[in-house]
This record gives C-alpha cells, structure tokens and sequence, in this order.
C-alpha cells in the first residue's frame, strides 16, 4: 500500500510531491479530451447514420457549423477566440 505524505510547501499543499493543483489540472484535461472525443464520435456517427441517429441529441454538424460561423462573423474577436481555444486544446 502506498502511503500518502500531506507537506505545506512554498504556500501549497503537496501531496507525494504533487499539487492538489496539479491534480485538479490533470482532470479536467482529462476530461476535456473525453469530451473532445465524443464530439468527434458523435459527428462520424452523424455522417454515417444521418442527423436523425436516435443516440444523439439533435444535429452535431449543423451546431458546429453554426458555432464556426458565429466566430467568422466576429472577424479579428472569433480570430483570438480560435486561438485560445487551439492553446488550450494543445497545452
């Protein structure tokens, strides 16, 4: 069993050398790649079976269009938002 050493160091809590941050960080990173690859499914589920697959919840394709449409309509704002967006995808 693995035992677990609690330290308050340089104004945070570590736990085993790691940050409850950090944990907290790699979450929802996780979770944020769940997500991300649902998307995914759910548009390859809506290419083969059509909008009208009774496993999902209205048209994928038809919302992500309209979101990136929505950011082309905002010129340089949807520019910077898409580059947030990519930086916090690819961090």
């Amino acid at each position: 069993i693995k035992s677990l050493s609690i330290s308050w160091k340089s104004g945070c809590l570590k736990t085993n050398g790691e940050s409850m941050l950090d944990n907290v960080i790699g979450w929802v990173k996780k979770l944020t790649e769940v997500g991300v690859s649902f998307i995914a499914l759910a548009v390859v589920v809506q290419i083969i079976f059509g909008s009208q697959a009774a496993f999902l919840p209205g048209d994928i394709i038809a919302r992500l269009t309209d979101i990136i449409v929505g950011l082309g309509a905002a010129n340089l704002v949807g520019l910077i938002a898409v580059g947030l967006l990519y930086k916090i995808f690819t961090k």
